[in-house]
């Protein structure tokens, strides 16, 4: 029987547990992955999402990523938009090219479905427990016949030494998303670091909120979030750096990156001298540009 025709999901409950890129996850992200799990299992693509353009909808890859898992889970888009943030930022999932276009996949589900194909194929043609009729026939040893676990270890270190994600007869022409994150993130953080030396770090934590804090940047320079581009790379950082400067001397905002990231338009508008209106702090968060009363 086929994975996506099994009606329950293969979870390994001990990788799981001791996952350490999953564990720099919060809670709310990896009660998502569950579920994200859950449709990767029934996904055409086993294991994975391929992006396809809708009619009448201009989304980018991420955006439709982003779409399909908020309509299939009923989570809200917001929220799944930040918990794939994170997965992808440590490599919990991974975006690669498929058939030309961008393939959101969980890595260990991709193999898991590639080597049960393998084997049914085996079984069809000889008939039987594959890896026992070879070892019948031509008397290998064990070390020929790895036990799967050992195989997809193995299978993880050769990707490692080799560069590469995804399928191995993928080749990564352009950078992923989540790897052009990880090109502003130290920086920022040194930033905030610099500003509020006695807050601990905690990528875990600090991450996702700079990750938002560097978009919500972008959203109001009018550019797109892409810090593999120099400019805008510093345009962030330099945004950034009197934002950092303003928030850790907010006690009420600014105790971690979180607090600055749910404020950061209450920070600026002190930070320029300005106040809120009623109206625009009901607006937090609704992507418009910040607009600011005279006092």
């Amino acid at each position: 029987m086929a994975l996506r025709d099994q009606p329950y999901l293969p979870l390994y409950v001990q990788d799981y547990l001791t996952d350490e890129k999953l564990s720099c996850c919060s809670y709310a992200t990896q009660g998502i992955y569950i579920r994200i799990m859950c449709i990767l299992h029934k996904s055409e693509n086993y294991g994975g999402i391929l992006f396809k353009q809708i009619p009448k909808q201009n989304f980018s890859s991420r955006q439709y990523f982003d779409f399909i898992i908020s309509r299939q889970t009923g989570i809200d888009l917001q929220n799944v938009t930040e918990a794939v943030d994170e997965l992808l930022l440590f490599d919990v999932l991974k975006i690669t090219q498929k058939e030309g276009v961008d393939f959101l996949y969980q890595k260990r589900m991709v193999t898991d479905f590639d080597v049960s194909n393998k084997r049914s194929e085996s079984a069809k043609k000889g008939g039987g427990n594959p890896n026992l009729k070879r070892k019948n026939l031509f008397k290998q040893n064990s070390k020929q016949i790895p036990e799967y676990e050992n195989e997809y270890e193995n299978e993880i270190k050769n990707d490692l030494k080799r560069g590469v994600t995804g399928e191995r007869e993928t080749i990564q022409t352009e950078m992923p998303e989540h790897e052009k994150q990880k090109l502003i993130l130290p920086q920022m953080a040194k930033v905030w670091q610099d500003e509020k030396p006695e807050d601990s770090a905690d990528p875990s934590h600090d991450n996702p909120a700079l990750l938002e804090i560097a978009r919500f940047i972008c959203t109001q320079a009018k550019t797109n979030f892409n810090p593999a581009d120099e400019k805008i790379k510093h345009t962030i950082i330099e945004k950034w750096k009197p934002i950092a400067k303003k928030a850790a001397k907010d006690e009420w905002h600014g105790n971690s990156l979180k607090q600055v990231a749910n404020h950061i338009q209450t920070i600026i508008s002190k930070k320029n001298g300005h106040q809120l209106t009623t109206l625009e702090q009901r607006g937090k968060g609704t992507g418009r540009s910040i607009e600011f009363d005279r006092p």
